[in-house]
């Protein structure tokens, strides 16, 4: 993209904030689990575009719908996780479910449904409203704006790039899961950046950073979600007094193992991935 106007920027803003409407209205009427993941997708694809080109909109106002804006998502954070863990009970982890207490399984439903009551009142809320009536406002009088050079989307893309080249030297000294996880947050600032002006790319490079930018997150967004799922089942383990378990236990490994599998596959992406946005 050799030129960056303002114009398809609040364009494109303008978009997501149709799809969170379209979105929002849908879940409440169908309780749709993949309607709730695409509402949160572009409430993040928002932020992000918001934060990239800052400078071009007025900062107070800015502040203010991101902060509401990250309230609506955040909201969502634990049902969603549920929802994601129910999935994997179903398919991966059946077998270990077939054998686990039935209260288990029993808890779990329990408080997914008290998530999604929780949820739901909150997204009935007149919060809610409000929050989308002056997203599409504060769009709606943003006045077309000259990105300084320093500020352009290359420089933009560079600053993310630089962030998950020091996380990734970061990671090789202290490989830490919670430096994977910045590396997973940087990336996907990186993904939406690009898929925001995707029409717009010119250069096959930045087309096959995109590429690898969702192979590459897909795998640390599933190592992301075990570690979340073996956290609940150790929760679940020190609350009723399961440490001696044995299916538990088995349980808890056999997620440990996945992660481990993840891992080998994660390092070489990145590696790849790194290496390709420096044009190696």
């Amino acid at each position: 993209m050799k030129k960056d106007y303002s114009e398809l920027i609040i364009s494109k803003l303008q978009e997501y904030a149709k799809n969170i409407e379209t979105f929002y209205t849908t879940f409440l009427d169908t309780q749709d689990d993949e309607v709730l993941h695409q509402l949160r997708v572009n409430i993040r694809k928002s932020r992000v575009i918001l934060k990239a080109f800052h400078e071009g909109f007025d900062a107070h106002a800015l502040q203010k719908i991101d902060k509401k804006l990250s309230k609506i998502a955040k909201s969502s954070n634990k049902t969603r996780d549920l929802d994601v863990f129910l999935d994997a009970c179903y398919h991966h982890f059946a077998l270990h479910i077939n054998n686990l207490p039935i209260t288990f399984y029993e808890k779990l439903l329990h408080t997914r449904r008290d998530e999604r009551a929780t949820l739901e009142i909150f997204l009935k809320s007149k919060f809610i409203e409000d929050t989308m009536s002056e997203y599409k406002n504060f769009l709606k009088e943003s006045k077309p704006f000259k990105l300084k050079k320093e500020k352009s989307f290359k420089k933009i893309l560079a600053k993310h790039f630089n962030r998950i080249d020091i996380l990734y030297k970061v990671y090789l000294q202290n490989a830490e899961e919670e430096n994977l996880h910045k590396i997973r947050i940087n990336l996907k600032k990186i993904r939406y950046l690009l898929e925001a002006f995707e029409e717009k790319l010119r250069s096959s490079k930045q087309q096959n950073i995109l590429l690898r930018s969702k192979n590459l997150q897909k795998s640390l967004g599933l190592f992301n979600d075990l570690s979340i799922q073996k956290l609940f089942i150790e929760n679940y383990i020190r609350k009723e007094n399961e440490e001696n378990n044995q299916v538990f236990i088995a349980f808890v490994q056999e997620i440990q193992k996945q992660k481990e599998v993840l891992k080998e596959q994660i390092e070489p992406l990145l590696l790849a991935f790194i290496e390709g946005s420096n044009g190696k």
